[in-house]
């Protein structure tokens, strides 16, 4: 079968959903299927276009066995700014659209969102090749944007409800992450039947079990000492408040508080660096150090603001050996190793 994937994020990016989608197309090619990706050149850890990627409209590479396309998109502004994002948002889908029509034909098309945006786009294109449309709901959007405050505008949170159930009414199927997002697509009328609920997944291979004594616990003074850790996307949906609060009644217990990734937030994280010793925070790590960044630790931290799904860190810390508590609002002590907090 002849699959498009249309995604904002593709490897090398180091976002969470770069990694999803970038799993997904290796999958479907070592099943036997020819995969296209269309995905914006790599931006997201910098908030800006990385060297080597730049000076350029499009550029195509390859994947292993699968074919990459990767378009120019603007970036102004910074990650906390909506009009920011979705002038990014726009331009990508523009050019990725076009340069995306001429990769064909195709016999199916896939969108992850976010965007929102990208599901219109996904959609025609398939109609462009007669293909089947699936549109993959990694987060929830307009609902997203409007329960983190950043989307405040009713005429706004009307005309993107409306694209959302578009795009819902126009796909041939609509696979979620959650049963909690099923539940959300039921209630706004989306058919059970169009409905597939297919969990990201970890690769348990990779992610598993380890030594706390590794080379990335000695490299930063965590031997020895009791280790919360959060890893990954620091954005407007992740409580990071709490954890850096946490860190602060700790006092000078000698607990270490590790905060690994990057994103609209991740300033906190490196004020409160600078200001608690007891906080250290560290810039996302190559892909190949995360087996030894979650063993070096004690407590698998998932930090989610109310209303939030369960991310692709609270499935990669149950992999490295994490028991998962939720609801907790206060850390363990010392003597409950490998338990994971989440506020949810």
């Amino acid at each position: 079968m002849r699959v498009l994937l249309l995604t904002l994020h593709f490897a090398p990016d180091t976002v969470s959903n770069a990694v999803v989608v970038t799993e997904l197309a290796e999958e479907l090619a070592a099943r036997g299927h020819s995969v296209t990706v269309v995905a914006a050149l790599p931006y997201h850890q910098h908030h800006r276009i990385e060297p080597g990627f730049r000076g350029r409209l499009w550029q195509v590479d390859q994947h292993g066995p699968i074919r990459v396309f990767r378009t120019w998109l603007l970036l102004r502004g910074s990650k906390q700014q909506l009009g920011g994002r979705l002038l990014a948002y726009a331009t990508f889908n523009l050019i990725s659209s076009i340069v995306a029509a001429y990769t064909g034909p195709h016999d199916v098309v896939i969108t992850p969102s976010p965007p929102l945006t990208i599901g219109f786009f996904g959609w025609l294109l398939a109609r462009h090749w007669r293909a089947s449309f699936v549109y993959n709901v990694q987060d929830i959007y307009p609902d997203a944007s409007v329960k983190l405050g950043l989307m405040r505008s009713p005429g706004a949170v009307r005309f993107f409800s409306g694209l959302e159930r578009f795009v819902y009414a126009r796909a041939d199927a609509v696979s979620v992450v959650s049963d909690d997002f099923r539940q959300n697509l039921l209630a706004k009328g989306v058919p059970d039947a169009k409905i597939a609920l297919i969990p990201n997944g970890v690769d348990a291979e990779f992610i598993r079990p380890g030594p706390r004594d590794n080379a990335f616990a000695r490299e930063h003074d965590l031997v020895g000492r009791f280790v919360a850790l959060y890893a990954g996307n620091i954005g407007m949906a992740q409580d990071v408040e709490t954890l850096i609060e946490s860190a602060r009644l700790s006092g000078q217990s000698g607990k270490r508080f590790v905060i690994v990734g990057d994103g609209a937030r991740a300033d906190r994280a490196r004020t409160a660096a600078r200001q608690l010793a007891s906080v250290c925070y560290l810039p996302f790590q190559a892909r190949v150090r995360l087996p030894e960044v979650y063993a070096s630790s004690d407590v698998g931290v998932v930090l989610l603001r109310p209303g939030r799904p369960t991310t692709n860190s609270w499935r990669d810390c149950g992999a490295s050996g994490r028991r998962r508590g939720r609801r907790s609002r206060s850390l363990p002590d010392g003597d409950h190793p490998r338990q994971s907090w989440t506020r949810p």
